[in-house]
């Protein structure tokens, strides 16, 4: 692909740019209208904005430490989400003397909350690509964090088999994106020899 450099001169390729190290490259959002909710309400297709690996802020012009670091945090993050949904099975004996049920009844609040883990990408997926990764992980990090208080301060076991849905539902946000953000932030010729 061929892109004008900033000052319109000298039409430059992608691999030029990176032989050079010249990312700063302005990349304008070309749209027919302006963007309002209606619009894009109406027609996302409308609202989209081409995300080339041209564009200066694409994840894998950013510095490798601030990378590594972000990678770090986000990983770590779906440890955390993945420990949490196997934690239950350790406390369920206790779910099950606390409120007199059944060992079956006592599963319930691992089955919601892998129903929970299973739903949750379905819509958290391409919200985070309309709406942006960011705000998407700080909301559903937040009501994550709301609902392990439900779970801990459950009066019963319908209101804890809930918790543990909505649990399950906000913590799947790591599920669905984390691995976008590892995959994004590397280069197109490297991403297959990390993998291989």
């Amino acid at each position: 692909m061929k892109y004008n450099s900033p000052d319109n001169s000298n039409p430059t390729t992608t691999k030029d740019l990176e032989k050079n190290g010249q990312v700063n490259i302005s990349v304008n959002p070309v749209t027919s209208k302006q963007l309002t909710l209606q619009n894009i309400v109406e027609d996302p297709i409308e609202a989209t904005v081409l995300y080339t690996s041209d564009n200066p802020c694409h994840p894998m012009h950013w510095d490798t430490k601030y990378k590594y670091f972000l990678v770090l945090v986000y990983c770590s993050y779906e440890v955390f989400i993945t420990m949490t949904s196997t934690t239950y099975v350790a406390a369920e004996g206790l779910v099950e003397e606390k409120w007199n049920v059944k060992p079956q009844v006592a599963t319930l609040g691992q089955s919601m909350l892998i129903l929970g883990n299973a739903l949750g990408p379905a819509f958290l997926g391409p919200l985070s690509d309309i709406a942006g990764r960011k705000w998407v992980y700080v909301f559903t990090t937040l009501l994550f964090t709301l609902f392990n208080f439900g779970t801990a301060y459950a009066q019963n076991m319908g209101m804890m088999a809930i918790f543990m849905f909505f649990l399950g539902l906000w913590g799947s946000c790591s599920l669905c994106n984390v691995a976008v953000l590892v995959v994004l932030s590397v280069k197109l010729s490297l991403r297959m020899k990390i993998w291989v």
